[in-house]
């Protein structure tokens, strides 16, 4: 009887009884893809958070189907799973921009494993976005204040919070509330991370 309202991650068997708010992952990884297959990326690195995170799944799984659409041919090698963490991004960053191969862009499917691939991307000296385009998952102050200011993809935090309070407010003084799950828009702002691939 206790009021319950999830927010952006939620159990893998839906009760519809308890309200649940997010995002659609698998569709707003897939609009970042699309956008480093429309600047001519064929070769496209992939970190992912932990396997474990339905989140982290969602935005592989948009990732696949937007390189199966274009008919690019998935390399899992160029898949690396972190830890949504700053440290996991930097590592991973640098085995895909150390290996045979390397990509020509870099989408990381949340900010701070963004934040360590940038960092990797300066330490080894490659010129982003010239040499390595990249992209992140989440807007965040800092997003705008590295240079080049980073691409990424913008997911509603605050309407998600609002959201669910009332949803739980409802819940609470008995109205009836929001169709369940509610799925907000995200959107893809394109900054100064992303170019066309160099000719070789």
């Amino acid at each position: 009887d206790t009021p319950v309202v999830y927010v952006d991650r939620f159990p893998p068997v839906r009760d519809n009884s308890v309200g649940w708010v997010g995002i659609d992952n698998a569709r707003a990884a897939e609009s970042a893809m699309r956008y480093l297959v429309s600047l001519g990326h064929r070769r496209i690195g992939i970190i992912v958070g932990d396997a474990s995170s339905g989140t982290s799944v969602e935005r592989l799984n948009g990732c696949i189907a937007a390189l199966q659409r274009a008919k690019i041919r998935m390399d899992r090698s160029r898949i690396q799973s972190g830890h949504n963490d700053v440290e996991s991004g930097h590592s991973r960053t640098m085995q895909l921009l150390t290996g045979k191969d390397r990509p020509t862009a870099i989408f990381c499917t949340n900010n701070m494993m963004a934040l360590g691939a940038f960092a990797a991307i300066q330490e080894i000296g490659l010129r982003c976005p010239e040499e390595i385009s990249l992209v992140g998952f989440d807007d965040f102050y800092w997003a705008t204040l590295l240079r080049p200011k980073m691409t990424v993809v913008s997911q509603p935090a605050r309407e998600m919070g609002m959201m669910a309070a009332r949803m739980l407010i409802d819940q609470i003084e008995g109205r009836p509330s929001l169709p369940s799950p509610t799925l907000l828009t995200t959107h893809l702002i394109v900054r100064e991370s992303c170019c066309p691939p160099q000719k070789t």
